[in-house]
């Protein structure tokens, strides 16, 4: 059979948009912008929270995924960053960590929601189609 012969997205309407995904592990970005760009949406990569600030500052981001731990700038503090310049897109963190504690430190930070790693594609679509319109 080839390659990609079988559609596995068919409920998977494509949506529009600019996600900024900022995750310091290389493989996370290139798994998860992978998927992104399969949904029809635009990414921009970071690699810490203060490259994230200053692509947000210059492009128009409709989503954030930040993950929470990097080095330079955390998700923690670039999402509270954000939230200090008056950005008002939706923030999801990206934590390995599932604990109450941790989902306590999101929403004090002011993240929309969070998500669990590891992320898989329907999860990651379920969440982007939450805060982002179809390109319908």
């Amino acid at each position: 059979m080839e390659q990609g012969s079988h559609n596995t997205n068919t409920a998977m309407s494509d949506l529009k948009g600019n996600v900024l995904l900022a995750d310091d592990s290389e493989m996370n970005q290139q798994l998860l912008s992978a998927y992104l760009k399969k949904m029809g949406v635009d990414v921009f990569l970071a690699e810490n929270g203060e490259i994230a600030v200053t692509i947000a500052q210059k492009e128009k981001i409709d989503l954030i995924y930040m993950d929470m731990q990097m080095p330079v700038m955390s998700g923690q503090e670039a999402v509270k960053k954000f939230r200090e310049l008056n950005f008002e897109a939706p923030i999801i963190m990206l934590t390995a960590n599932a604990s109450e504690e941790d989902e306590k430190l999101c929403k004090q930070a002011g993240c929309n929601a969070f998500l669990i790693k590891p992320i898989q594609r329907k999860t990651l679509y379920e969440m982007t189609a939450r805060y982002l319109p179809s390109a319908e």
